[in-house]
């Protein structure tokens, strides 16, 4: 096996803000307006908030599921999904029910569009490989149906957007879909994306022809893009100027075809001239939760932000779920990030961080949770690495990668497309 090891050790700043309990990504924050909001915190916990963070209350969720998207249909009606269940709440997200379980799946998003229609879209793993798993319900999750979709490639779903509740698209890794019917029937667009190229991520349909597509290309690092259609996902052009986001796109919010905010984690990108010029602000935040195209609440490293002005100024949120703490020395953690490009053929860069000098070691494993390559192992100092490994030899499937040191062992899923 060929394998091309690369170790960097990336130097922040200083004042490096301390990471606390909180475990961002893309959709673990939802706030439903000024006053109530969600997050989703580390050991399968959210928090909830009534009063615009002043007060938070925690809540527990009986699960040894990673939780991976939070979303409320109401007020009353919530929404999580595990890695392969869905958790539903009556009350607010005060207490939690197991609505169901899809079996040998990995579950990636879960939409809303009224309290009854809902959708959730992941990966389905069988003997054949992988396969979508696209699933739609009418009644509240009282009973979920198979959902029909035209498409021969083993191909998971990352995400829906939908309009007017009957027009719909959705996201495979490297095509995209569409519906006309409510999310009954989804009908292949003529598109593919190839490995090594743009790899699709998250959709937006502002109205029934343009379409904004978030995703990302492998260079010398994981750059974030964006495409646009407007003529209802037929034919696809870069946005605007074309902007490249280092690192990727965390999260995004569209108000309309002109006016998009972009969060790659360091910065926070802002066009309202259809991305033909773009503000960058110095402000870290992981994801935001956007209640209308000036109010937004953003999860940063151990803090809660709030902007009245689309990011132009904001306000540290002061609660009992994170404090603000500052040292002149970086602190690292243990994190284990998940590889880019992501799916990959045949290389693809895992990256991690640690907090001291300790042995590592990286393996790869099968979808049964065996091990079947050993990518790294030795001893390494404090900070952030990366890895390239070429998979080359393997043929295409779901495989996990795992970091393992004395202190801890955490896994992540990868995906082998040729």
């Amino acid at each position: 096996m060929k394998r091309i090891f690369i170790f960097t050790i990336i130097l922040l700043s200083n004042n490096l803000l301390v990471k606390a309990n909180i475990d961002s990504e893309a959709s673990k924050m939802f706030f439903y307006n000024n006053e109530f909001g969600v997050i989703v915190i580390e050991g399968n916990d959210i928090m909830l908030t009534n009063d615009g963070c002043n007060s938070w209350t925690t809540i527990k969720i009986n699960t040894q599921e990673k939780l991976r998207k939070v979303f409320f249909s109401s007020i009353d009606v919530g929404w999580i999904i595990g890695d392969s269940t869905i958790y539903k709440s009556l009350d607010g997200g005060h207490t939690w029910s197991k609505n169901i379980t899809f079996e040998r799946t990995y579950l990636h998003t879960l939409y809303f569009t009224n309290e009854n229609k809902g959708f959730v879209g992941g990966e389905i793993v069988n003997e054949q490989g992988v396969d979508n798993l696209l699933y739609k319900t009418d009644n509240g999750g009282n009973s979920w149906d198979k959902a029909n979709v035209d498409s021969v490639l083993g191909n998971g779903t990352s995400d829906f957007s939908f309009f007017q509740d009957s027009l719909g698209i959705a996201v495979g890794y490297n095509t995209l879909y569409k519906s006309y019917d409510s999310g009954m029937n989804w009908n292949k667009l003529p598109i593919n994306f190839y490995v090594g190229s743009f790899s699709p991520g998250r959709v937006q349909m502002i109205d029934a022809n343009n379409i904004l597509l978030f995703g990302g290309s492998p260079h010398v690092v994981w750059d974030g893009e964006i495409l646009m259609s407007n003529d209802s996902g037929l034919s696809w052009e870069t946005y605007g100027n074309g902007q490249i986001f280092v690192w990727g796109i965390n999260d995004y919010f569209a108000y309309n075809m002109d006016s998009v905010w972009v969060t790659n984690g360091e910065k926070i990108f802002i066009t309202t001239n259809k991305g033909i010029n773009w503000k960058t602000m110095d402000i870290r935040i992981e994801e935001f939760s956007f209640i209308s195209n000036n109010r937004a609440y953003g999860l940063s490293e151990n803090s809660i932000l709030y902007t009245e002005n689309g990011w132009e100024s904001y306000s540290i949120v002061d609660s009992v779920l994170v404090g603000l703490e500052q040292n002149e020395e970086i602190k690292y953690i243990y994190k284990l990030y998940q590889n880019y490009p992501n799916p990959f053929n045949p290389s693809t860069t895992i990256k991690f961080e640690i907090p001291q000098r300790e042995d590592v070691k990286i393996i790869l494993l099968n979808i049964l949770g065996e091990e079947i390559d050993e990518i790294f192992k030795g001893e390494l100092n404090s900070g952030i690495h990366e890895i390239n490994y070429d998979g080359s030899s393997l043929s295409s499937g779901i495989y996990l990668y795992q970091i393992k040191t004395p202190n801890i062992i955490e896994t992540r899923k990868c995906i082998l497309l040729k």
